[in-house]
């Protein structure tokens, strides 16, 4: 699993190769998803994509606060981005398709934006 974690709010925004290299390590290791771990997180992937074996979570978060996930490409996993228990949230300008369950999952939380 890959964890993106801070205490204070950091920003994932990496270079094209960095980026695609985390991503690629990222669609490599299926079922693991990105799992953001902490508030205040912003996951720009830069129009990137990740390609799951149709398991799994592409993107995942529970409990958490103010988390944006914007310009990603998430495809082929049981759900796309699921988030359960988040509040003030964003997820706008993705690409979620051929995900087996869902593209967008909101189990429970507050005050979140989904826009495509």
């Amino acid at each position: 699993m890959v964890c993106i974690h801070d205490r204070d709010a950091i920003r994932i925004f990496l270079e094209d190769d960095k980026l695609k290299a985390l991503l690629d390590k990222i669609s490599a290791k299926r079922p693991s998803h990105p799992a953001i771990t902490a508030d205040n997180i912003i996951l720009d992937g830069a129009g990137h994509k990740i390609t799951g074996n149709q398991t799994g979570d592409g993107v995942f978060a529970s409990g958490r606060a103010n988390v944006t996930i914007r310009n990603l490409n998430v495809t082929n996993f049981s759900y796309g981005v699921y988030l359960d228990a988040v509040s003030d949230s964003l997820v706008y300008n993705n690409t979620v398709v051929s995900n087996t369950k869902s593209g967008v999952s909101f189990l429970s939380g507050s005050s979140l934006l989904l826009q495509f």
